[in-house]
């Protein structure tokens, strides 16, 4: 399976790290992993470190169709069969795009911070997202209930710990 990646946030912090060692455990278990991070994002180096294809978009609103056309050829070019998207902004541009080439979409929401209301919710979790992935239980009611989607299209994957590594 190919899986692409999109991450709109420029920092390094849990949420990059957990996208990296995910993509690191697909690829150990035989996936094609790639990348579309924002230009000079926190995850560009290190994924490039951990020897991943890294395509540097500019994830901003201003850049939307150029990153959006980007993505698209990125999708053809390495025959994605799934976009994971990670943030609001590449949930946007990432989605439609998967969506234009009917491509299934993963919604990772790494925030148990509450999601926004109406429309946008329903677009972003529902129209935009085959399947959402959480990682607190504390969000998926409301992300269930705003975002009307079944039960069966959520779940909490909590952000795991290798006891190897801890000092």
């Amino acid at each position: 399976m190919n899986v692409l990646h999109t991450e709109s946030s420029c920092g390094w912090g849990g949420q990059e790290i957990r996208i990296l060692r995910e993509a690191e455990g697909m690829r150990e278990r035989g996936h094609n992993v790639y990348f579309a991070v924002a230009s000079g994002g926190g995850l560009v180096e290190k994924a490039k470190a951990k020897g991943f294809l890294v395509y540097q978009l500019p994830m901003k609103k201003s850049a939307c169709l150029k990153t959006l056309f980007q993505l698209l050829r990125i999708i053809k070019d390495k025959n994605i069969h799934i976009v994971n998207t990670h943030s609001s902004w590449d949930a946007w541009i990432g989605g439609i795009a998967a969506r234009l080439l009917n491509r299934r979409v993963l919604r990772t929401r790494h925030l148990s911070t509450k999601i926004k209301e109406g429309l946008n919710s329903i677009l972003l979790y529902n129209r935009l997202a085959d399947f959402v992935v959480t990682t607190s239980s504390s969000i998926i009611e409301p992300i269930i209930r705003q975002a009307k989607i079944s039960p069966n299209q959520v779940r909490c994957i909590p952000t795991g710990v290798d006891p190897s590594t801890i000092a």
